[in-house]
């Protein structure tokens, strides 16, 4: 996670001290003929076609349809399930059109719809007009391997859909915004752009693309040379603040300070759950290119290694994604750390290595945590070499205690590790 706060953008000081926290194409389809996706509901849900049957019946009816439509790849039945409203018809096949291509274009395996009910409450947005109503639907999918996503069911999500009914017939007419993460393709048309092990997802905004891409691509290849391994990564762009909270399941205040987000797609905790970076325009693309690359190859880092769902102290998971980010970088060490070493300069090196709590958004000085996690393995690598450092970090990620990776690494304890850093630290303020 990044984050910056209102400075100048130059190198790492503006990805610091702007504090925000941080952290295609389309191919010929085939349609189906021999039954629609109506016909192969249950008669249970199928009734539901007429306006004498409750608005949950009607509901449940159009959202197992829309399912049955993507099974089939049926593209014309898919905009037919999503509303015969004459009204909010063009609405509808609008949200239809755009999402069964987005689909499409990930290369999603399977997806599942399941209506939950229609409710307003805990829906962060309100219905858009008096006729409308918020159908909560779980959603569930499986991206496959030429997507860039790691191939894995995702866990099961509610996302609220607009629904404008007449009394006789519905009609989805958005995606409203809810508590949970929003799955990309239902966030809006996506452009996509492919380079190395990047795939550079734009939502309903492809000019940033390009540069994405290159940031992305450059991530990559610094991320591959020090864990030694082929990369794969997926980097989203939304087109604004708002679409960026759709995505990660916040508040848009709760992103207002955060540059960059490396999240699993569901917001969950499992191990295999697909990964994004999920970059925030407005404090992303104020970085500058010097900036925007220290972000985009810290969050990589993140991504590739496995940090989303591993559970270690945050020194260690920000501190070595910052090892990455800065070894290629031309920041220099009093713009990178400038804030920690004054710190320290005027009070001494601290009494102990960075806490969780340090690390929370709206924690004092948080720039200086960051910076503070950094020189901690600066110091291992240039004292120990790169192999133990990422065999230490590696140990972590995967389960070990800190103290026993410390010793096979780097024959350390705790207290050896700490008292190294002040040491170090005392002898950067002193150059």
């Amino acid at each position: 996670m990044w984050h910056t706060g209102p400075a100048t953008v130059a190198g790492r000081a503006s990805v610091f001290a702007l504090v925000v926290l941080l952290a295609v194409g389309s191919g010929a389809l085939w349609w189906p003929s021999e039954t629609s996706p109506q016909d192969r509901l249950p008669a249970s849900v199928s009734a539901g076609a007429t306006g004498d049957v409750s608005q949950d019946t009607r509901a449940a009816a159009l959202v197992a349809a829309l399912e049955v439509a993507w099974d089939d790849r049926a593209r014309q039945a898919f905009v037919a399930a999503a509303g015969s409203s004459t009204h909010h018809r063009m609405q509808s096949r609008d949200w239809a059109a755009t999402v069964f291509r987005n689909l499409r274009v990930l290369h999603v395996r399977d997806m599942s719809l399941r209506y939950v009910g229609h409710s307003t409450s805990g829906v962060r947005s309100s219905p858009a007009a008096a006729d409308a109503f918020l159908a909560e639907v779980a959603v569930t999918w499986t991206p496959s391997r030429r997507s860039g996503f790691a191939p894995h069911p995702t866990s099961e999500v509610t996302v609220p859909l607009t629904v404008a009914d007449n009394g006789q017939s519905l009609a989805v007419t958005g995606t409203a915004t809810g508590a949970a993460a929003l799955p990309v393709w239902l966030a809006g048309p996506l452009h996509l752009r492919r380079v190395g092990g990047a795939l550079c997802v734009g939502v309903g905004d492809r000019n940033h693309l390009a540069l994405v891409s290159r940031l992305a691509r450059r991530a990559v290849d610094d991320v591959a040379a020090v864990v030694r391994t082929s990369p794969r990564v997926v980097v989203v762009h939304p087109q604004d603040a708002r679409t960026a909270a759709q995505v990660l399941g916040s508040d848009r205040t709760d992103v207002a300070r955060i540059a960059a987000v490396t999240t699993t797609v569901d917001g969950s905790d499992g191990e295999g759950s697909p990964v994004q970076v999920v970059l925030n325009p407005p404090a992303f693309d104020a970085l500058g290119q010097r900036g925007a690359q220290v972000v985009m190859t810290h969050e990589v880092a993140h991504a590739v290694t496995g940090a989303t769902t591993a559970r270690m102290p945050l020194w260690v998971a920000e501190g070595f994604a910052d090892l990455v980010a800065l070894r290629g970088s031309d920041v220099p060490l009093q713009v990178a750390a400038g804030h920690f070493l004054a710190r320290v300069l005027h009070r001494g090196p601290p009494r102990a290595l960075p806490h969780a709590a340090d690390f929370a958004s709206s924690a004092h000085g948080l720039g200086r945590t960051y910076e503070a996690a950094w020189l901690v393995f600066r110091m291992l690598t240039e004292r120990y070499g790169d192999p133990a450092t990422v065999g230490f970090y590696e140990q972590v990620r995967d389960g070990m205690p800190v103290p026993r990776a410390l010793h096979q690494q780097f024959g350390l304890d705790p207290a050896a590790l700490l008292a190294s850093w002040r040491h170090y630290l005392d002898r950067l303020v002193d150059l």
